[in-house]
């Protein structure tokens, strides 16, 4: 009877063992699958936010492109209102009638001096004045920027 109860034990505790093993190796390959699908998920993961990124790159670029265009054709027509005021203080220069009305340079200079102006002495001297008014202007005002449908979002954006 105490052979017959040892061996029993004996089996049970092997048992016991079997299932302790096969117990051990299922939460094994559970933590092992578990960790594959994690990797998998950050992978693709990854790959969404670079896609974003560069798509945040793109829009930003686009961005950029657009605003360089607003201020090259913001530069472009202060330049071309400028060589207008050249054109037209030339063409009353030019006129015999204000040849012979134009004070001498010294009036001139009193006048500016009691209008706070700069003289004109020439036609190169007005077109010279508007150079630097033309360079000191800034070429985009904050109303004539023109956005895009939907603004760029991330580090990127400089609008």
């Amino acid at each position: 009877m105490q052979r017959l109860r040892d061996t029993e034990m004996r089996w049970r505790f092997e048992q016991s063992r079997r299932d302790r093993v096969y117990h051990d190796s299922l939460i094994e390959s559970a933590d092992e699958a578990q960790a594959e699908a994690w990797k998998l998920e950050m992978g693709n993961a990854a790959r969404k936010a670079k896609a974003r990124e560069g798509q945040r790159a793109i829009e930003a670029e686009k961005a950029i492109q657009a605003e360089e265009v607003v201020r090259a054709a913001n530069a472009a027509r202060d330049l071309a209102l400028c060589m207008e005021r050249y054109a037209a203080i030339l063409q009353e220069l030019s006129k015999p009638e204000t040849i012979v009305k134009m004070p001498e340079v010294k009036q001139q200079s009193i006048k500016a001096i009691e209008g706070h102006t700069k003289p004109v002495v020439k036609a190169g001297d007005a077109f010279a004045s508007c150079l630097v008014h033309f360079s000191k202007k800034k070429a985009i005002k904050a109303d004539e920027v023109e956005l895009p449908a939907t603004p760029p979002r991330g580090k990127l954006h400089r609008l």
